[in-house]
């Protein structure tokens, strides 16, 4: 799938024939970031994330500090989140969760989260296999 985002939904999803994933986080490749970072679908529709800044970690701090290849530069990055902020999305997120065998069972959900001005006003259901 590439480079995406995780987005953890507190509000209900549809109630369909089909089995709902339960207490998910899903991907989407519809947000700005697409850095693994978290969003959240609140309870009341907003979307969430913690904006963040990458940081240099001095190389004493780092797992191999004196390595000079690439197992140097191993842990040089990390993440500074900031406090949560809402974003004003308009538009649809579609949210993919892939459940394999080991959780019970095969099955693909693309579920569509439809923005407007900056409130999630309706979840579908897309896909199910």
């Amino acid at each position: 799938m590439g480079m995406f985002d995780y987005v953890r939904c507190e509000m209900p999803l549809p109630k369909t024939a089909v089995p709902v994933p339960g207490g998910t986080v899903f991907q989407t490749k519809d947000t700005d970031d697409m850095y693994m970072t978290l969003h959240t679908i609140t309870a009341d529709g907003r979307l969430v994330w913690r904006p963040y800044e990458m940081e240099t970690v001095p190389r004493p701090e780092r797992p191999y500090p004196d390595d000079d290849g690439v197992m140097g530069l191993c842990g040089s990055m990390r993440r500074i989140e900031r406090d949560p902020e809402e974003i004003p999305f308009h538009g649809v997120l579609h949210l993919y969760h892939y459940q394999g065998e080991h959780e019970g069972g095969k099955h693909w959900w693309v579920y569509a989260a439809k923005f407007t001005d900056g409130r999630c006003v309706e979840i579908a259901l897309v896909e199910h296999t």
